[in-house]
């Protein structure tokens, strides 16, 4: 994801919920999630996907490239 990061920073906004926090945890259980959990959420908080397990850089980034083409403003989940 950090390598990801530049690329899409200025297209969507980054959050890292660290599950070991006390609003790492709330973030999990509000949107049912656990660990190595993407959470693509709208401008307004809403869930728009949720894709599990560990991805390779080119698949995430292809995915990146997916949500960005086709929502005008993303956000991915809160925390830390």
């Amino acid at each position: 994801m950090e390598a990801l990061r530049p690329i899409f920073q200025d297209r969507i906004s980054f959050r890292i919920a660290d599950l070991s926090t006390y609003d790492g945890q709330a973030f999990a259980r509000q949107y049912q999630v656990g660990e190595t959990t993407l959470v693509v959420l709208d401008a307004t908080g809403q869930p728009l996907d949720v894709r599990h397990g560990v991805p390779t850089e080119a698949e995430l980034r292809q995915y990146l490239e997916r949500v960005v083409h086709s929502r005008p403003a993303v956000t991915r989940g809160r925390g830390r």
